[in-house]
């Protein structure tokens, strides 16, 4: 079988590489730096929130997938690859529904032993996938990729076949492939069928293939296909996605062969940053597996949003070039200077941004001195005098730097006396880098940001117009609110949805940065602190996984870990909502910020002020 040719450009236009072929999926792959890490030949487990990539990353270690991608770093990405993968993505037959389907069964040891035996089915279908790959010609006469292939007669096969059979407990039709994936889709239809008499009389007995562990049959199996191809030494890696649906035994029995050594297995796996039942079984026991240790934790979330830059440049790239617009030289020909750039484009000009009078950020400066009293008082108490700031040696100039993306915020939204202006204003947020940080770095939100923004590009070959930047940033954060508003949740106390949680912290750090008298660095991440409620804990492991909070460096390194002491932040996609700067700096507990919300409800001014600017206690 030949590899199939792809759809072009169909990966930027569908929202979960899941429903991709391995060739839609490679066509227009950008790897990210976690990339290089993945394909190491060591047990991995990716974290990131929707959208992040957890899925094309595991689906491009696959042969075919390796086989379709071109990519300059493709050839050295298939030379060094030691693999031979197996995907099993997680499939409603043995994910959550398998769970609901099986839950009203009283016996729960049958019920625990169907949803192991279904996910055995899965793997080993999969299994076969993989098998099936290697045979491709498209793999077999692939001059990197050769080294996997599996050119077997039918002598082999039905060897290979009766093996397999053997050790699944399988009765196939015909000694072929695809007669034991007749069987094995047999036993999965008995198993449906079995789960609905169960659910009427639950001491029904099971058939005997149920009797079999997941785990060591596939291992048996792998081992055996090594012995039948006389390729000891050959090696797999065993690919499981979106564990989150998965049900909690299963994904706990997973994470913990994170410790196998097995010389010729290794597991990697996709997962949400953040699940209670995880943190608190598993995961947290003395024998679990541990980060860098066991395993490689790849986070697909960038703290800092400067992590994320090359990728996105990467990334408009490949959908300038797929769209039909050529090379470019940079993404500033796109979407041109921003005013949160960390100084790139103000380092390309001739005069200071600093300098009078027609420097931009001196420019801005004066425009926050007419209307913010507080300002003059800040300038004052701090001896800067504005039209000297360029002539000043980059320590004592520091502390204008360190306040000036809170500058640049309250002089676009405040207007006279230091009043905040109603007026919503996404032009700020515009520019390459800017726009960059809106998207975190995640290849969903980037897509659908970019997409319109490169139509009108390749339209016109010249920078795009703000507006049309402001227009789709509008419509980016509007979805991606609309995503949030759809996860279903617990109430927490007066706390109703992941949005109202969103709504509390967004606007407690607006107040604190806009409304309060100026400071050079007012609060802007928070951190879980021991007062947050169990309920209020996991609607902030929701938002984490939703992409609406991230986890900052200092807290990430050790992969899935408690959440209670992290410090976070509110993605940057959400910025603009509240007229917050593109900036993480100092921390307020979180038990804090709720409850300078409950104050407000229950009109205590002084508990209110406290609470807004309690900088003795920020962290």
């Amino acid at each position: 079988m030949m590899l199939e040719k792809p759809v072009p450009g169909r990966a930027f236009e569908t929202f979960n590489a899941r429903f991709l072929s391995s060739e839609e999926v490679a066509s227009t792959f950008i790897p990210p730096p976690q990339y290089q890490q993945l394909v190491k030949q060591s047990h991995s487990v990716l974290f990131g929130p929707r959208g992040s990539g957890k899925t094309t990353l595991l689906k491009m270690l696959q042969l075919r997938t390796l086989a379709s991608w071109s990519h300059p770093a493709a050839d050295r990405i298939r030379d060094n690859i030691n693999f031979h993968s197996i995907f099993l993505g997680t499939d409603v037959l043995w994910g959550s529904q398998l769970e609901i389907r099986t839950a009203a069964i009283a016996d729960v040891e049958k019920a625990t032993q169907i949803r192991r035996t279904s996910f055995r089915l899965h793997l080993a279908i999969a299994i076969l996938n993989a098998i099936n790959e290697a045979r491709e010609e498209g793999i077999l006469s692939h001059p990197q990729l050769g080294r996997f292939g599996l050119n077997f007669d039918r002598v082999l096969e039905g060897e290979l076949v009766s093996a397999l059979a053997g050790i699944w407990k399988l009765l196939p039709p015909s000694s072929t492939l695809l007669g034991l994936r007749t069987a094995i889709q047999v036993q999965l239809s008995d198993l449906l069928g079995l789960v609905n008499r169960l659910r009427l009389d639950s001491s029904k007995p099971l058939p005997e293939f149920t009797s079999l562990e997941p785990i060591p049959s596939a291992v048996a199996a792998l081992d055996l296909i090594n012995e039948v191809f006389r390729q000891p030494e050959r090696r797999w890696a065993i690919l499981c996605d979106e564990l989150e649906i998965a049900p909690e035994m299963i994904r706990e029995e997973l994470f913990m062969l994170l410790r196998s050594t097995h010389p010729n297995i290794i597991f990697k796996f996709s997962f949400f940053p953040y699940s209670a039942d995880i943190e608190l079984t598993a995961l947290a026991g003395p024998s679990a597996p541990t980060a860098g240790n066991d395993y490689l934790p790849l986070d697909l979330s960038y703290s800092k949003r400067e992590g994320a830059y090359q990728f996105c440049e990467a990334l408009l790239q490949g959908m300038v070039r797929n769209a039909g617009g050529g090379e470019i030289g940079s993404s500033e020909e796109v979407l041109g200077d921003g005013w949160f750039d960390g100084g790139r484009s103000h380092r390309r000009a001739r005069g200071s941004p600093y300098a009078p009078p027609e420097g931009e950020f001196y420019r801005r400066a004066v425009r926050l001195v007419r209307s913010d009293p507080s300002f003059r008082r800040w300038l004052s108490f701090s001896g800067i005098a504005l039209d000297k700031v360029h002539t000043l040696n980059d320590v004592s100039q520091a502390p204008f730097r360190k306040a000036l993306p809170f500058i640049l915020t309250r002089s676009e939204f405040l207007g006279p006396g230091g009043k905040r202006r109603s007026r919503k204003s996404i032009s700020l947020y515009t520019g390459t880098y800017s726009m960059f940080s809106l998207t975190e770095g995640n290849p969903r939100t980037f897509i659908n940001l970019m997409r319109p923004i490169v139509e009108a590009y390749v339209a016109k070959h010249g920078t795009v117009a703000r507006d049309i930047q402001a227009a789709s940033a509008e419509t980016t954060i509007h979805r991606f609110r609309s995503s949030l508003s759809a996860i279903p949740i617990a109430q927490a106390g007066s706390i109703k949805s992941i949005l109202h949680l969103i709504e509390i912290v967004g606007t407690f750090f607006q107040i604190a940065q806009l409304d309060e008298e100026f400071r050079p660095e007012p609060p802007s991440t928070f951190v879980v602190d021991d007062d947050v409620t169990s309920e209020v804990l996991e609607l902030v492991g929701r938002s984490l996984n939703a992409g609406a909070f991230v986890r900052m460096d200092s807290e990430r390194a050790a992969g899935v870990s408690q959440l209670r002491g992290s410090r976070l932040r509110l993605a940057y996609t959400l910025a603009p909502e509240y007229k917050l700067p593109l900036v993480s700096g100092r921390s307020m507990m979180l038990s804090t910020i709720i409850e300078a919300r409950e104050a407000g409800r229950r009109k205590n001014p002084r508990f209110m002020l406290q609470s807004r600017l309690p900088f003795g206690t920020e962290q």
